[in-house]
């Protein structure tokens, strides 16, 4: 495994309507960098009817050749020496999330275009690094959450809790908002979410290793 090497995992579910355009602008912005030394795996697999991102994640992660990943969200952007930047960030680090503040564009929950900083997300969430070896050994994403939300919050207390800090890199990048979610709510497809979330922060050693548990099984 070359250690300048990066795998790239975008989580993908439905890429149809509105949803095709933001997608085809994160692949200009891959298509477009000067560092070509990676590679890039869709991670889309899921079981039962309900897409579950971070089962998606996993079985992505399974998949990848090398121990550098970048884990986008399907909805982002960047400049051509975006991973050029994220792969020399990355020497002798374990995790950080990939940009400092991310633009968000106009939406449907977004009226006006805003600024989000990573130190106010405090979530795996839009682009983040990640040594495989580490990923691993916080548990990787938490398959209990079916759908979307709190999952990315839940991984990125379970690594900070071991990795002491989550540090980010000095980069800006765009977030397409768009319509991912149904009409009702940003954060809907699993009633359960925080109930989860409280179970892990309730008992973050416990819950880390249930996950690595998990893993194990499928590695």
């Amino acid at each position: 495994m070359g250690t300048n090497k990066l795998s790239v995992i975008i989580p993908v579910y439905d890429l149809s309507k509105d949803r095709i355009y933001p997608f085809f602008r994160l692949i200009t912005s891959i298509s477009s960098q000067t560092y070509s030394d990676y590679e890039v795996i869709l991670a889309n697999e899921c079981e039962g009817k309900i897409y579950n991102k971070s089962m998606a994640i996993n079985n992505a992660v399974r998949k990848t050749n090398y121990n550098n990943l970048l884990v986008l969200d399907a909805d982002v952007c960047f400049e051509s020496d975006y991973f050029k930047k994220v792969i020399k960030y990355a020497l002798n680090k374990k995790i950080f999330i990939a940009f400092k503040k991310c633009r968000l564009l106009k939406g449907r929950d977004n009226v006006d275009e805003r600024v989000a900083e990573n130190c106010t997300l405090r979530a795996l969430a839009l682009a983040w690094y990640c040594d495989k070896d580490f990923f691993y050994e916080f548990g990787g994403m938490n398959e209990k959450y079916e759908g979307y939300g709190n999952e990315d919050v839940d991984a990125y207390l379970r690594a900070e809790h071991l990795n002491g800090s989550i540090g980010e890199i000095d980069y800006n990048i765009i977030h397409n908002y768009h319509h991912w979610h149904p009409v009702e709510s940003c954060y809907p497809l699993n009633d359960r979410r925080k109930e989860l979330l409280f179970e892990t922060k309730n008992d973050i050693t416990k819950e880390i290793e249930r996950c690595q548990a998990n893993n194990k099984k499928t590695k």
